[in-house]
């Protein structure tokens, strides 16, 4: 019995491994069932494949990023250590002004689960104020409010639409005619002399939009965080569900090389490259105390995709540019 026992803890033993260093694709499924809360990849038909760096800004590594990116007309999503983005504001700029995204790694480098809720909160909060992006719930709640005002007006309009288009019947005799005059549903039998009134505004009706016009990419990502990723990729259900209550989108990703652990520069180019497809998520560190081999194997990622037809953009722009659910085990053929 003991021996027996010792097989099937082997054996899980050697799956968990495999899982952990081969990262296959058929794993995610599983992952997206049990952690519905968390985004691992994004359903498109667009040939498009988001790019992100964790733990910076770092003063040496980053702007190597930047410049590697630049040369390769990519973009990306930065998810910054908040102390960090408080002592390099001059590189935070310079992220978001080259178009790429920031998100939220919280406010120091370590674990949060021995974080209490309100400390949760807090580097959450103080981040975001390091970053120079306000939370993703201010941005919700003003997108929300014009929403609102849009369908208020779109009601008050079809309710003066059913009272003008209420049938009533007008007698006017002049001499032996009758005129009859009506608002019937068809412009067409309408008396001419009234048609033109009614048509115009009918056709006004069906030419005034009534819902606010969506922000684009670039300026959904320019105005405020909106995506969250532990440190670690570890935290409490109720850890991300307070993120998530304040607007974020919790983020992991299907291609990661644990470059933190500081693997040969083959490796990581070539777990990036098997799971490389449209609504792939890389996870790349730029702010780890050795970063070279992540920055050694950048060019030739991006050369690549580059190869695959495939576009390197933000997590944003990948989810924007989508139009398609995420998560799914269909968005990754």
């Amino acid at each position: 019995m003991g021996f027996v026992l010792w097989i099937v803890l082997g054996g899980a033993a050697a799956i968990g491994l495999y899982v952990f260093l081969v990262e296959p694709l058929w794993v995610l499924p599983w992952l997206e069932r049990l952690t519905p809360g968390i985004l691992y990849r994004v359903k498109t038909r667009e040939a498009l494949v988001a790019l992100s760096f964790d733990d910076g800004p770092h003063g040496e590594f980053t702007p190597q990023v930047l410049e590697i990116l630049e040369r390769y007309e990519a973009r990306a999503t930065f998810f910054l250590i908040g102390e960090r983005a408080e002592r390099n504001p001059v590189l935070v700029e310079r992220i978001r002004a080259a178009g790429h995204e920031i998100g939220n790694h919280c406010w120091r480098d370590g674990s949060v689960l021995g974080h209490s809720r309100a400390r949760f909160a807090e580097e959450l909060e103080r981040t975001e104020r390091a970053t120079g992006l306000g939370a993703p719930r201010r941005r919700e709640v003003e997108d929300k409010e014009l929403t609102q005002r849009a369908q208020r007006e779109e009601h008050r309009e079809h309710r003066e639409e059913r009272e003008h288009g209420q049938s009533r019947k007008m007698e006017i005799e002049d001499g032996k005619e009758k005129t009859r005059v009506a608002a019937p549903d068809s412009v067409g039998d309408v008396n001419p002399e009234v048609a033109p009134a009614i048509a115009a505004k009918a056709a006004s009706s069906r030419h005034t939009p009534t819902r606010p016009a969506q922000k684009s990419a670039s300026t959904t990502a320019w105005s405020s965080l909106r995506f969250f990723r532990a440190p670690g990729g570890v935290a409490w259900p109720w850890q991300l569900r307070m993120a998530r209550e304040r607007g974020y989108t919790c983020v992991l990703g299907c291609a990661y090389p644990h470059d933190p652990m500081r693997p040969p520069e083959w490796y990581i180019r070539w777990l990036i490259r098997k799971n490389l497809r449209r609504g792939t998520i890389v996870i790349l560190h730029d702010g780890i105390r050795d970063a070279s081999r992540s920055v050694a194997a950048l060019p030739d990622i991006l050369e690549e995709g580059k190869r695959r037809g495939l576009r390197f953009v933000s997590i944003g722009s990948l989810i924007d540019g989508s139009g398609q659910e995420a998560g799914s085990d269909r968005s990754m053929p």
